[in-house]
């Protein structure tokens, strides 16, 4: 596996846009806007 996505695996960079996060927390995570926009779209399919 690249470093890159060894980095992505520990949460260091956005596991969707790749983005850098900040200190490894040792699971993967999603920035701010990435994680805006999931629950943007999760309360548009709740609204369906």
């Amino acid at each position: 596996m690249g470093e890159y996505a060894e980095m992505m695996i520990g949460g260091v960079c956005c596991e969707r846009c790749g983005h850098f996060i900040g200190s490894e927390v040792g699971y993967p995570q999603t920035c701010d806007d990435c994680h805006h926009e999931l629950t943007i779209a999760e309360v548009e399919e709740e609204q369906k």
